[in-house]
């Protein structure tokens, strides 16, 4: 039995029961090709399952799993945490591999003046836009920074009572601590110009003030 002939026969074992038509779509397609064709279209390509939504069940799919030996759940170790393993398994999903920095040649055409990190290219410069961007506050989160994400995203940002506060306790003492500063929405100016924007629609909002106060 050629190779052609052992493809063709793990496709039949492996996805008869979830999709008979993914089976004969490519029986019928590698029957007018020669082997050498085959292997090399899976050079390039894989298996596509075309299915019925109507007609699979969990069932035929735990199977066809169980079947392909994938890994469903796993543990998850933390780097960051000296290796250690979560105590319960996660489920194993694709996500999309995506560039995660905003290199200088992409950037915004309104900045005039534009350098970047050295370790990591992300363009940074007088534009707020580059100042932290929504790939590195994921990232951050994932890994547990989340006090670093708090500081910067807050006194190091535009909450202007507690950026006032983090400047006089630097300079009395060298050091603050996030619980010193003030937490009132009423200094975060992104805060504030979202709710003006809602209140001149006609939206009550509690970004900045007690909603029973103002419905």
């Amino acid at each position: 039995m050629g190779k052609k002939a052992d493809i063709i026969k793990y496709i039949e074992d492996t996805f008869t029961e979830i999709s008979p038509e993914t089976v004969q779509i490519y029986k019928d397609k590698f029957s007018m090709m020669s082997e050498a064709q085959v292997l090399d279209f899976f050079k390039n390509n894989d298996i596509r399952l075309y299915v019925d939504d109507d007609k699979v069940s969990q069932k035929k799919v735990d199977n066809l799993v169980k079947k392909m030996k994938l890994v469903t759940e796993e543990k998850i170790v933390y780097p960051h945490k000296g290796g250690a393993t979560s105590m319960r398994e996660f489920l194993v999903l694709p996500v999309q591999v995506r560039r995660l920095q905003q290199i200088a040649a992409t950037e915004s055409h309104s900045t005039i003046d534009s350098s970047i990190r050295d370790k990591v290219n992300q363009a940074t410069r007088e534009s707020k836009t580059s100042k932290l961007t929504d790939s590195e506050v994921a990232i951050m989160a994932s890994i547990g920074l989340d006090k670093t994400l708090s500081e910067l995203l807050s006194p190091r940002s535009d909450n202007q009572l507690s950026k006032s506060k983090m400047n006089e306790l630097i300079r009395e003492r060298l050091s603050f601590s996030l619980g010193e500063l003030p937490k009132t929405p009423q200094s975060r100016k992104s805060l504030i110009y979202l709710d003006s924007l809602y209140k001149a629609m006609g939206v009550a909002t509690d970004l900045v003030d007690n909603i029973e106060d103002i419905s």
